[in-house]
């Protein structure tokens, strides 16, 4: 945006200063024309104050180019330093869509990474679940034979004592 206003205040200046340029041009004309009427006729006053006049407008002309072309160099200046940011934006720009897409990749990888350990703790959480029905189930059936155990060993004592 800085750019193209820059880009038409330069058109512009070029603009004023080439209408400078002829005015100044102009006037140099008028005033060898006043010169070559002043050659015809007696009257030294007139030329005299027409070549004043004339020379007042020459150096007006000349210190409005004067002012033209600075500023025409301070608005190559700044287009020079919007340049040099552009090109720094640019860059950044390009450093962050870099980043961004390796960020992106590191989440893909992560997310497939998160994935395979849920897996694994689901296949871990269903080897416990078995394991602790199968060790609940092994816990019954011990107490089981232990009280049977028990039961046959009094039986045994029963039946020694009636002996």
């Amino acid at each position: 945006l800085q750019t193209s206003s820059l880009l038409g205040s330069l058109s512009e200046m070029k603009e004023q200063l080439e209408e400078a340029q002829q005015m100044i041009k102009s006037l140099q004309s008028d005033v060898e024309a006043t010169n070559e009427k002043a050659k015809s006729t007696d009257g030294r006053r007139t030329i005299q104050v027409t070549s004043e006049h004339v020379q007042g407008e020459l150096e007006e002309g000349r210190t409005e180019i004067s002012q033209l072309q600075h500023d025409n160099s301070e608005l190559k200046d700044n287009y020079q330093k919007v340049q040099q940011e552009l090109s720094v934006i640019k860059k950044e720009l390009d450093m962050e869509r870099e980043s961004k897409s390796n960020d992106s990749l590191e989440l893909t990888r992560t997310k497939s990474e998160l994935a395979a350990l849920q897996h694994q703790l689901t296949a871990i959480q269903d080897q416990a679940t078995v394991r602790s029905s199968s060790d609940a189930s092994h816990y019954k059936e011990r107490a089981k034979l232990q009280a049977e155990l028990g039961a046959a060993k009094r039986q045994v004592g029963i039946l020694d004592d009636e002996k």
